[in-house]
């Protein structure tokens, strides 16, 4: 049986990708080719300039916006789900929608106007199995994982630092990112004070100032699955 160290101690080094590569990947082209699904706010790294392809998996809980826009005049497109019981989708503006893996499960987004059904695109969603870190993070001073204990890993903030930036991914069974902003809990000790206006994260992006000396807790939970990561942060 995978022990949870085994699904977290994993370091996902993503600071190497080409930053260019996700100024497209939020556009996902219909099964039939006939439409576009564009999705954002969909919780990938640094505001997910990494993208959002719907061929990875949607994290139980995790959300996504959604448009659909059909490939012959660029119109916007309404859409619903075939299984509401594994993706709510809710319209928050005209044609603009809010998606949510609600169960474990495949489901289709159709995408149609005024004359049918025009395409439609499969959406997995699954429970978080691992949170990692990512060491696009690494500036924040040395990390070091534990291969046993309570603790996931440490980290050391560099002296000269006044703030920082901690990075988080979560990943599937096959340690695959998933999609999903809102799809975890957290608890940090007290002295661990966010930037401001960087409060209450939505996705596994903690913005801290630099805390009085001494040694403090960051734990994450997903909301579905097993995936979780405790880290220490020493401030000297």
């Amino acid at each position: 049986m995978t022990t949870r160290k085994s699904q977290t101690l994993q370091a996902v080094v993503l600071a190497g990708l080409p930053l260019l590569g996700g100024c497209d990947s939020g556009k996902n082209d219909g099964e039939l080719g006939r439409a576009t699904f564009v999705v954002r706010n969909c919780g990938g790294v640094l505001s997910d300039i990494q993208g959002c392809p719907l061929s990875a998996k949607l994290a139980g809980s995790g959300k996504f916006d959604l448009v659909a826009t059909a490939k012959t005049d660029n119109s916007l497109l309404a859409v619903r789900t075939d299984l509401p019981a594994v993706l709510k989708i809710e319209e928050t503006t005209a044609k603009s929608y809010v998606v949510t893996g609600m169960h474990v499960g495949q489901a289709k987004l159709f995408a149609y106007n005024e004359s049918g059904d025009i395409d439609r695109i499969t959406v997995s969603v699954e429970e978080v199995a691992q949170l990692a870190y990512n060491e696009i993070s690494s500036a924040a001073g040395t990390f070091k994982l534990q291969p046993s204990g309570d603790l996931d890993a440490t980290l050391v903030l560099r002296p000269e630092l006044q703030s920082f930036n901690l990075y988080f991914a979560q990943l599937d069974g096959s340690v695959q990112k998933m999609l999903g902003r809102e799809s975890f809990t957290f608890t940090s000790d007290p002295g661990l004070t966010f930037q401001f206006g960087k409060e209450k994260p939505d996705t596994l992006e903690f913005h801290y100032l630099r805390p009085p000396p001494g040694t403090y807790t960051l734990l994450i939970n997903a909301k579905s699955g097993p995936g979780r990561f405790k880290l220490q942060i020493t401030a000297n």
